[in-house]
């Protein structure tokens, strides 16, 4: 798998839609730096106990 498809995340996304009344984003736990791509939050896996 390239690195640049590595933010395709259709499991979130269709969590997401399906559940879109309870959730308010999607937050997606990875190996790289933190980031944000409109409703859904990259966080880095060091950063974890943070939540």
């Amino acid at each position: 798998m390239k690195s640049s498809g590595y933010r395709t995340h259709a499991s979130l996304d269709a969590f997401a839609v399906k559940y879109s009344r309870l959730t308010a984003g999607k937050l997606l736990v990875y190996t790289k730096d933190y980031g944000n791509d409109g409703d859904t939050t990259f966080l880095p896996a060091y950063m974890t106990p943070l939540i």
